[in-house]
């Protein structure tokens, strides 16, 4: 380790780094969790996880799908050309299965 006495004029920042303080905090940090783990393993009860069986639904054969669009500023969808991206004044569009525009009130049925 180098050290510096003074004198001789100009004077440099120190490259070398006190690595006491650093390894003090890392062991009394390796004490506490040494101390700590044991005491929260003890103190955890045995987790019960439900477990749920799934299965699929037989009403439906074919898969649903439901799309919520929003337009840009001229009321132009991300398909049509021209689309510059969705805007605040724009509106939102929902689309059943990708291809019937579906209306608020039918989904509230």
């Amino acid at each position: 380790m180098a050290m510096s006495v003074g004198g001789g004029g100009e004077e440099r920042p120190m490259s070398d780094i006190n690595t006491t303080p650093l390894v003090d905090v890392m062991l009394v940090l390796l004490i506490i969790f040494l101390i700590a783990v044991p005491v929260a393993i003890q103190t955890v009860e045995k987790l019960k996880v439900p477990i749920l069986k799934s299965e699929e639904t037989q009403d439906k054969v074919e898969n649903l799908l439901l799309a919520v669009v929003s337009t840009d500023a001229a009321g132009r969808s991300p398909r049509q050309p021209g689309y510059e991206g969705s805007s605040p004044t724009g509106e939102c569009r929902v689309y059943f299965n990708n291809v019937t525009p579906v209306d608020n009130n039918e989904l509230y049925k």
